[in-house]
C-alpha cells in the first residue's frame, strides 16, 4: 500500500498544471493527503515536498524542472506497514 501512496504522489504532481504552492514553507510541503483506503485494512498516506528547480537543457530559461520528495506510508491489518521514498521531477513553464 506504500507503492500505491507513492503512484497517487506522482499523479498528484503529473496533473497539476502550474508548480504545487508551498503550504509550510518551514518543511516545504506542498500536498499532505491523510489516511487512503485502498481494500479491506490496507490504506496510505503521503507528503510531498519541494526540493528545487533547474533549468531543463534545451529548452530555453522559461521552462524548468521541478524536482519533489513523495515519503509514502503503508498499512495493512493491525501490524503490517511500509514506507516509500522517492523523488519525481516535473517540467513546468514558468509564468504560464
Amino acid at each position: 500500500s506504500a507503492d500505491a501512496g507513492g503512484e497517487s504522489g506522482i499523479n498528484f504532481l503529473r496533473m497539476s498544471d502550474t508548480p504545487p504552492p508551498i503550504m509550510d514553507f518551514a518543511t516545504k510541503l506542498v500536498r499532505s493527503q491523510g489516511s487512503t483506503t485502498l481494500q479491506g485494512s490496507q490504506s496510505f498516506e503521503y507528503d510531498a515536498f519541494f526540493l528545487r528547480k533547474r533549468l531543463k537543457p534545451g529548452w530555453g530559461l522559461d521552462y524548468l524542472d521541478y524536482d519533489y520528495r513523495v515519503a509514502s506510508q503503508g498499512a495493512a491489518s493491525r501490524s503490517g506497514e511500509s514506507g516509500v521514498e522517492l523523488v519525481a521531477s516535473r517540467l513546468y513553464k514558468e509564468g504560464y
